[in-house]
C-alpha cells in the first residue's frame, strides 16, 4: 500500500515539507496539501513561507494560517498570530487580542508568548498595567529558557518594577539571562555589577556575539585602555552601530586616544542626527552653541534642542530651559524654563532636577 501524507512520521512529513518550501524548484502546492489534511505543523511553515516575502496579501494569507493553527491547539500558531495582531503585520493592529492569543499560548507553555504577555502587562498593552503581573509572566518565560525574559526580569529588581528593588537579584537574573544567549544581559552584568573583572567578562561575551557589545565593552576600557576602545568603536560604527559612532565622535572632540579633529565630529553628529538619531543632534546642537567644528549658530543650535526635546529628548528640553532661563538666542522667560526644566526632571534627566533645586533658592 502507497504511503499517504497520514501514514507518514509527522517530523519526517515536516522536515519533508521545509526541504520543499526551502527550494524553488519544487511547487509550494505540496505544503498546502499537507496543510489541507490539518497538519498544523505544514500549516505554520507554510505560513512562515508566507510570511518572508513583502506582499501584504501573503502576510493577511499567513495570518489566516496562524489564526487556523491556532484553533486547532497549535501554541506556536497562537503565538505567531498574536505578533502579528501586535504589530500590525498583514492584520489590523489589536493590543487586546494581541495580549488575549498571548496569553492563550503562555498556557500552553510557549515561553516566548510569557515573555511577550509580561511586556504587556508592563507596559499596559492591551492590558491594564500591572507590574506585579509583568513579573510573573518574565519569571515563567526565564524559568523556561528565554534569555530575553531574565534580562527584564533583572531589569524589573534592578528598578523595584513590580517587586522590591534589589541589585543582588538583578544580577543574577542579568547573568542567567547571558547564559542563555542574552547579549543585553551581558551588557547589563558589565554595566552594574561592582566587580570590573567579572564587567569586563561580560562585555567581553556580549562583545564577541553582537557589535552593541562591543561598543559596551568599549565605554568600560576607555579609561585603563582608550587605543582599544578606539578600535572596538571604530568596528561597531563600521557596522552601523549609531551609539559607538557617536562615541568616536566624542572622543575626536578632546582628542582622547585620536587625532584632536572637531571637523570629523560635526560631521560624524551631523549624518546621525539625519538618520533621527537624537542624542547625535543634541551633540550637533553643542557644536551650533559652542563653535565646534562649525561657525556659531544659536539659531541652528535653539532650533536643534527644540526638536530633541518635542521628540522625548529630556537633555534637549533641558539644554533648551538653560537657553529659556538666560535669554540666550531667544525671550528669557522663567515660567517657560521651570515648566521645561520640570518635563525633563520628570523624564529622569537627573541634571534638570538639579537645576530645579538650586533655582528654588
Amino acid at each position: 500500500m502507497s504511503k499517504t501524507p497520514q501514514n507518514i512520521s509527522v517530523w519526517v512529513w515536516i522536515m519533508w515539507v521545509f526541504f520543499v518550501l526551502s527550494s524553488a524548484r519544487y511547487p509550494i502546492f505540496l505544503a498546502k496539501n499537507a496543510c489541507a489534511i490539518r497538519l498544523t505543523s505544514a500549516c505554520n511553515l507554510l505560513a512562515e513561507y508566507y510570511e518572508k516575502t513583502d506582499i501584504l496579501e501573503n502576510q493577511e494569507f499567513a495570518a489566516a494560517l496562524f489564526s487556523q493553527t491556532c484553533e486547532q491547539g497549535s501554541t506556536e500558531g497562537c503565538f505567531r498570530l498574536a505578533k502579528k495582531l501586535f504589530l500590525g503585520d498583514g492584520i489590523e493592529q489589536d493590543f487586546e487580542e494581541a495580549s488575549s492569543f498571548f496569553s492563550i499560548a503562555c498556557e500552553g507553555n510557549n515561553f516566548s508568548a510569557c515573555h511577550a504577555l509580561g511586556a504587556c502587562y508592563h507596559e499596559g498593552l492591551g492590558v491594564e498595567e500591572d507590574l506585579e503581573q509583568a513579573v510573573h509572566f518574565f519569571r515563567i518565560a526565564c524559568e523556561g529558557g528565554s534569555g530575553d525574559a531574565c534580562n527584564d526580569l533583572g531589569r524589573c529588581f534592578a528598578s523595584g518594577d513590580g517587586v522590591s528593588q534589589n541589585e543582588e537579584e538583578a544580577v543574577r537574573f542579568y547573568e542567567m539571562a547571558c547564559n542563555l544567549g542574552s547579549m543585553q544581559g551581558c551588557i547589563n552584568i558589565g554595566q552594574v555589577t561592582e566587580d570590573r573583572q567579572q564587567a569586563i567578562h561580560s562585555l567581553e561575551r556580549a562583545c564577541r556575539r553582537d557589535q552593541q557589545g562591543c561598543d559596551a565593552l568599549g565605554v568600560a576600557l576607555l579609561e585603563n585602555s582608550p587605543h582599544r576602545s578606539i578600535q572596538l568603536f571604530e568596528t561597531a560604527c563600521e557596522e552601523e552601530v549609531q551609539s559607538a559612532c557617536l562615541h568616536l565622535a566624542e572622543l575626536y572632540q578632546q582628542g582622547l586616544g585620536v587625532q584632536f579633529d572637531l571637523d570629523r565630529a560635526f560631521h560624524i553628529f551631523e549624518d546621525h542626527c539625519e538618520m533621527g538619531n537624537l542624542d547625535a543632534c543634541n551633540h550637533l546642537a553643542g557644536c551650533y552653541a559652542y563653535g565646534l567644528g562649525t561657525p556659531v549658530n544659536e539659531v541652528r543650535a535653539v532650533e536643534l534642542f527644540r526638536q530633541t526635546c518635542n521628540e522625548g529628548s529630556m537633555s534637549g528640553c533641558h539644554s533648551l530651559a538653560l537657553r529659556r532661563i538666560t535669554g540666550t538666542s531667544m525671550p528669557q522667560h522663567e515660567g517657560l524654563a521651570r515648566s521645561l526644566f520640570h518635563r525633563a526632571c520628570e523624564g529622569g534627566f537627573v541634571e534638570a532636577c538639579d537645576t530645579l533645586e538650586r533655582i528654588a533658592h
